[in-house]
């Protein structure tokens, strides 16, 4: 099966139910001639939980609806991860010893944390 079938059915499909998370909402100042114009802008994880996840950005007014432009962009730009059972398969280069315990693969940062997390990883 190609990437792009899987990638086209993903998004085509309305059964599936996506969640988000809001990862990350900052204020956005514009200095005009008149004064400044305030906006915000929202970066959005979503996913099913079973290997396919987005990551969106939207801009407005107002907080909800930049997080609904968000979400809206998150499921234009969906992806899948291959999933191992709950473990995100990737190179390792270590010492002789073999692997390392489960749950101790690959260290995240916080805001990365969340957008891991939806295609389904847990132990990665």
């Amino acid at each position: 099966m190609a990437y792009a079938d899987f990638k086209k059915r993903a998004v085509d499909d309305p059964e599936q139910e996506f969640k988000d998370q809001v990862i990350n909402i900052r204020r956005v100042t514009k200095v005009v001639k008149g004064g400044k114009n305030l906006s915000f802008s929202a970066l959005v994880a979503v996913g099913n939980g079973r290997g396919t996840v987005g990551i969106g950005k939207g801009k407005a007014r107002e907080v909800p609806m930049a997080i609904a432009k968000a979400v809206q962009d998150a499921k234009k730009k969906l992806i899948t991860v291959p999933l191992k059972e709950t473990t995100i398969p990737h190179l390792i280069r270590g010492v002789h010893g073999g692997p390392p315990p489960r749950g101790r693969a690959l260290s995240r940062a916080a805001p990365s944390a969340s957008s891991w997390s939806w295609p389904g990883s847990r132990t990665s």
